[in-house]
C-alpha cells in the first residue's frame, strides 16, 4: 500500500501522492487545533490509514495571511509539501482593502530519505535560501506529526 512505500525517486513520489489523494475517502480523519508561533490560529485535519500518517493538512490564519499546506508521509517520512499563500493588503472591512493587490505564492517541496530534492516556486530562489527552507520544514513536519500521534 501507499503509506509503506519507500520513496526513491521523483516518480515515485507523483505516484504516492496520486494514491493518498485517490483514497482520502477510506482514510480516518482527525482534527487538532494548533498554537504556533507562526499564526495567530492553526487548525490541522489529519488522515490516517491502518495508524499511519498519510497526509496532515495545515489552516494557519494570521490578521492579513492565510497559509494552507498539506504535508504528505509514507513510512512516518515526509515526501511532499504543497503550500499556498495568500497575503492581503488590508483587512477585508477596511476600506483600504484593494481586491487587485492580493498576493498570492504557491510551492511545491519534494523530499527524498529526508532530503529536499525540488523546490518549484513562483519566484527565483538561491542556494542559501533553499538549504534553509529545508531544515525548516523537515523541522515542522516532525513537529506536526509528534502533535498528530
Amino acid at each position: 500500500m501507499w503509506q509503506d512505500k519507500e520513496i526513491k525517486t521523483l516518480s515515485d513520489i507523483t505516484i504516492t501522492f496520486n494514491k493518498i489523494r485517490k483514497n482520502l475517502f477510506k482514510m480516518r480523519k482527525s482534527k487538532i487545533e494548533l498554537e504556533t508561533i507562526l499564526a495567530n490560529k492553526a487548525k490541522a485535519n489529519i488522515y490516517t490509514f491502518h495508524n499511519s500518517i498519510s497526509l496532515i493538512d495545515l489552516l494557519i490564519y494570521k490578521e492579513l495571511k492565510n497559509i494552507k499546506e498539506e504535508y504528505y508521509f509514507s513510512n512516518q517520512k515526509l515526501f511532499f509539501i504543497f503550500s499556498n499563500e495568500i497575503e492581503l493588503n488590508a483587512p477585508f472591512s477596511s476600506l483600504f482593502f484593494d481586491e487587485n493587490r492580493i498576493k498570492t505564492s504557491k510551492n511545491s517541496y519534494f523530499f527524498i530519505d529526508n532530503k529536499m530534492v525540488r523546490w518549484i516556486s513562483n519566484r527565483k530562489i538561491d542556494i542559501k535560501e533553499y538549504k534553509t527552507k529545508e531544515n525548516q520544514l523537515l523541522s515542522f513536519a516532525k513537529f506536526l506529526l509528534k502533535k498528530a500521534q
